[in-house]
């Protein structure tokens, strides 16, 4: 049986992330928005649909401006090789499977296999940032993560609008 709420142990603090850590998330994230660039834009050519040209052509642009964001957040110390942390990241073994098997389905491929996952991603690191020192990182992750969402918002609304019933498929 589950305890009430007030008889659990307060889970305390977040779990911050040190200097080393919050290099490393940053550079999977420059990481992700670099190879989500180059495969928006091959959809972009190979998608049929205008609408989803367009979004796939929006969306690349914009994580290619993600991406040099998040390049430019990296810590400029030596001793942080800031470069050698822009790779990818381990939490997203799956994500160039996502673009490989996509075909027709390029819009719930985009929904549930990339974007959700990244706003989650963003969200999870913004959970782990201290409220000072991290304050420009929580800044930059509500700017790129708003951009994701508007573009989810508008991949689901185009969903529903292929979709034979009209309901939103993802």
């Amino acid at each position: 049986m589950d305890e009430p709420p007030s008889a659990r142990p307060d889970p305390g603090p977040p779990a911050w992330l040190g200097i080393e850590g919050l290099a490393d998330r940053i550079g999977g994230f420059a990481w992700v928005e670099a190879r989500l660039f180059e495969e928006l834009g091959r959809w972009s050519v190979a998608d049929t649909d205008p609408a989803a040209q367009a979004l796939w052509a929006t969306t690349s642009r914009h994580c290619a401006w993600h991406a040099r964001l998040w390049h430019d957040h990296l810590p400029d110390s030596p001793a942080l090789a800031a470069d050698g942390r822009v790779r990818e990241p381990r939490a997203w073994a799956s994500f160039a499977e996502a673009f490989a098997t996509a075909g027709p389905d390029r819009l719930q491929r985009f929904v549930g296999a990339i974007a959700l996952p990244l706003v989650a991603g963003y969200d999870e690191l913004a959970a782990n940032l201290g409220p000072v020192a991290d304050a420009a990182t929580a800044r930059l992750i509500r700017f790129v993560r708003a951009d994701h969402l508007a573009a989810l918002t508008t991949a689901r609304q185009l969903a529903a609008e292929h979709s034979p019933s009209g309901v939103d498929p993802t």
